[in-house]
């Protein structure tokens, strides 16, 4: 595998960022391209060194996976104008997509992540539906309103006294089913984990909607050793 361990200026950000890239050794024609999002205690490592999505970049020789650093922003447009979410959905990809071989098509690119980073990839997704063929979601933060309630974490930095509807991904998901272009989707998580009954709340709202939409589920908590496996089945999943 071919790695790149990137730092660049971000004019959404108004900073300096890390982005880690994972390619075959050999490319021949355009790869496919899966951004993953890490969780709200990581960075744009976590990925790297607590999965082995690089054996899966490997074996697939048409896969490349970009690694993000979004800090702690639930991958938004912060209050202090570091604007995560333009960052992740619109500079980053035009500038990564410009250094590697990429077909520019909507069908070779996807998005996933895991806690917050699961929250962010199906907001990018839903948000911009023409921009990706699929999103893919593990034990996300999927009613981020009931989140803000009661989480420990500090959100003031990120949002106002209540979150709007843009950011909720109960209504975006509900305002994009009635278009005709939707990503796929592939959400799971653990019997175990401390916002499995979020993540049923969402799979119940999400199963009235007309998506391509799987939800599976099984034994697990909020630990990397079930984060690796779904990554890899979402590489197989979507033929990545």
């Amino acid at each position: 595998m071919a790695l790149i361990n990137m730092t660049h200026k971000s004019t959404c950000l108004g900073k300096q960022t890390n982005v880690i890239i994972m390619l075959p050794d050999k490319i021949e024609g355009n790869l496919k391209i899966l951004y993953l999002l890490h969780g709200l205690s990581d960075n744009h490592e976590d990925w790297l060194y607590k999965t082995t999505v690089y054996r899966d970049v490997l074996a697939s020789g048409k896969l490349a996976v970009v690694c993000p650093d979004g800090g702690k922003s639930f991958y938004c447009n912060m209050k202090s104008s570091h604007n995560y979410y333009d960052y992740i959905s619109q500079e980053l990809p035009s500038f990564v997509e410009k250094l590697i071989p990429f077909s520019g098509k909507r069908e070779d690119r996807y998005i996933a992540g895991l806690s917050m980073g699961g929250y962010g990839a199906l907001k990018i997704a839903f948000k911009n539906p023409d921009n990706y063929f699929g999103a893919a979601c593990f034990s996300g933060v999927t009613d981020v309103k009931h989140r803000y309630e009661i989480s420990s974490f500090d959100m003031s930095a990120i949002y106002d006294k209540e979150i709007p509807n843009d950011e909720d991904l109960f209504f975006l998901s509900s305002q994009l089913d009635k278009n005709n272009v939707k990503p796929k989707i592939y959400h799971w998580c653990g019997f175990d984990d401390f916002m499995y009954e979020d993540n049923v709340k969402f799979r119940d709202h999400m199963k009235t909607l007309s998506f391509d939409y799987t939800y599976e589920e099984s034994e697990g908590n909020h630990t990397w050793v079930y984060w690796d496996k779904q990554i890899s089945y979402t590489i197989k999943l979507f033929d990545l």
